[in-house]
């Protein structure tokens, strides 16, 4: 299914920039990307998401409602690209266009100008990928 490659892969397996391919392979076997959500922003809802890891120390449901949060700030409409320091969850990285907010959950190791890289290539992609179908999709639609 095209959905999961492009959430799952966007740790940067599959995309031309080799830096980004070199920095998720880095430490704790590729874990530096730990969640990558989309959302629409004309009414904020995720439309889109995918945790790279589920475990006690650091489930899956924090990391989604790490998301909801950020969806509910206004931070979204202060700055097109911000990156958050988050004590549970390491760094917080989103950037967005005009339809789409793009955020990555990265662990504090993890350079943030290769987090941006890696969101400006997922973007690219997903927008191609998706269109259209980003402006009806309901929310989750778009994930596995």
């Amino acid at each position: 299914d095209q959905r999961v490659w492009i959430l799952e892969e966007a740790g940067g397996r599959r995309f031309s920039n080799r830096r980004t391919l070199m920095a998720n392979e880095g430490s704790a076997r590729g874990k530096n990307v730990r969640f990558l959500g989309v959302a629409r922003l004309q009414d904020r809802v995720a439309i889109a998401w995918h945790a790279s890891s589920d475990t006690r120390e650091l489930p899956s449901s924090l990391l989604q409602a790490k998301f909801q949060r950020l969806l509910a700030s206004e931070k979204l409409t202060e700055y097109d690209r911000l990156t958050i320091v988050d004590r549970e969850v390491g760094t917080i990285h989103f950037e967005s266009d005009p339809v789409c907010l793009f955020l990555a959950v990265c662990s504090p190791e993890y350079p943030q100008r290769t987090a941006f890289k890696l969101l400006t290539e997922f973007r690219e992609s997903f927008s191609e990928t998706y269109g259209d179908q980003v402006r009806t999709t309901r929310e989750g639609g778009l994930s596995k």
